[in-house]
């Protein structure tokens, strides 16, 4: 049997203490408890308005797949896809993109059509006239030689970054543009490097090609 804790407190103001304290625990506990159901309230909330949209967005994404197949550049393209109109644009487009240097396996290709302006985006497959894939690449620019202790021979290479950006006629699967833009330089060879442990080769790598220029880049063909 459970034995109320006012009762086994005989000193009068000892008891109105304790009343004090057991009613402000009361208080927290009613305020935690009405907190956590809002919280919990809000979130259930949120979820059900974001359920539609992430729906509406998957099957956007479902539609258009179909035309990653143009990255492989050997396609006849879709016949449900938009025709492509130079010159009377937005001629809207889906953006496929891979960081796998030179790859045409279509699992490294994921779409990122939501970078680029949304006039120009395709959210179904009848609106999209272009596809863009993009391919990260690399390349060696320079390569710096240091003699190292023990007489160990150590080199650091400057690698630059780049894009491949390929513009297909969704349509007719026709290359319509293609061109490699260059990212930012890395950092000159230093007169001394540090080589940490036996590490022999030492790599400084430029910024990557930005979506802004990749941008510019696809404005000739979507406008």
């Amino acid at each position: 049997m459970i034995k109320n804790p006012l009762d086994q407190v005989e000193n009068p103001n000892q008891k109105k203490l304790l009343q004090f304290r057991l009613l402000i625990a009361a208080v927290i506990l009613f305020g935690v408890l009405l907190c956590s159901g809002l919280i919990l309230g809000g979130l259930a909330l949120q979820g059900a308005a974001q359920a539609p949209a992430e729906a509406t967005q998957q099957a956007s994404f479902d539609s258009v797949k179909p035309l990653k197949e143009l990255c492989t550049g050997d396609t006849a393209g879709n016949a449900a896809a938009a025709n492509y109109a130079p010159g009377s644009g937005p001629n809207r487009l889906v953006v496929f993109r891979s960081n796998i240097p030179g790859s045409t396996d279509l699992s490294n290709f994921y779409i990122r059509t939501e970078d680029y302006p949304e006039a120009w985006r395709a959210a179904e497959l009848e609106q999209a006239a272009l596809v863009a894939c993009v391919s990260a690449n690399s390349y060696v620019v320079e390569e710096c030689a240091y003699t190292l202790e023990g007489n160990k021979a150590g080199v650091l290479q400057r690698i630059q970054l780049t894009a491949l950006v390929s513009v297909y006629a969704a349509h007719t699967g026709k290359l319509v543009g293609q061109g490699e833009l260059i990212g930012s330089e890395p950092r000159p060879c230093q007169d001394t490097e540090q080589f940490i442990g036996d590490l022999l080769v030492l790599t400084v790598t430029g910024e990557a090609v930005t979506t802004e220029a990749i941008t510019d880049w696809l404005r000739e063909y979507v406008e």
